[in-house]
């Protein structure tokens, strides 16, 4: 109990993290650059996912849903509209975050690797060539993506269910979001001590304190565009 608590902390981590980089300015210009990407995905996804995402619903409810049209279907019409909206939000940070990351990913190596090196003063060798690097990065995140969008789709079904399914997979969607958000931000470190996903993956599972304050956090940041 008392580590499940200190684990719901980790969400300090995320202040340290800010008051980490202030002190070593030589690392902005990775955050920069990842901040520029993110904004870019951020756009991306906006245009692709909620204009034609609301188009389509207002599309398809124009079908059925008639001046004429019975109470029940208007309200049918309204009670989707919010799970559908919520649906939307979370497939955006799921594109947001798959994207940049693919893109990121062996940025992310190194910043990762100059954090450690500043932390413990020793030099991490990955012991592949730049290039190899790269290929390995990519194509892991690429698994990873794979991965996340297998765990959003998993609840899709309870979207069939009337009235309360809608929020009920928004509710188990944004706790699949805290996990892969959290998993992302770990992912780096976890790369030199845990050998793959599965591993990586089990070790979040045993510890949800982490990712419910570190990844909650997230969560709420994500909110704010840029």
């Amino acid at each position: 109990m008392l580590r499940y608590f200190k684990d719901s902390l980790s969400f300090i981590y995320f202040i340290k993290a800010v008051s980490f980089l202030l002190k070593n300015k030589k690392l902005l210009k990775y955050s920069l650059f990842q901040i520029a990407v993110g904004t870019i995905m951020f756009i991306i996804a906006f245009s692709i996912i909620f204009a034609d995402g609301m188009n389509w619903y207002d599309g398809f409810a124009s079908e059925w849903i008639l001046p004429e049209a019975e109470w029940y279907m208007t309200a049918i019409y309204y009670s989707l509209l919010i799970p559908f909206f919520l649906f939307l939000v979370i497939l955006s940070f799921f594109l947001i975050m798959i994207l940049s990351q693919i893109f990121n990913a062996p940025l992310n190596t190194i910043l990762s690797e100059k954090v450690e090196e500043i932390y413990t003063g020793k030099k991490f060798e990955s012991g592949l060539s730049f290039f190899a690097q790269i290929r390995k990065d990519i194509f892991y995140e690429v698994k990873k993506a794979l991965f996340f969008v297998i765990l959003l789709i998993i609840p899709l079904p309870l979207l069939f269910i009337p009235m309360a399914g809608g929020f009920v997979y928004a509710f188990i969607s944004a706790i699949i979001l805290m996990f892969t958000l959290t998993y992302d931000f770990l992912d780096y470190p976890m790369e030199r001590d845990i050998p793959d996903l599965k591993s990586r993956s089990k070790f979040l599972l045993k510890r949800p304190g982490i990712w419910l304050g570190y990844g909650g956090l997230m969560f709420i940041i994500f909110l704010i565009p840029l």
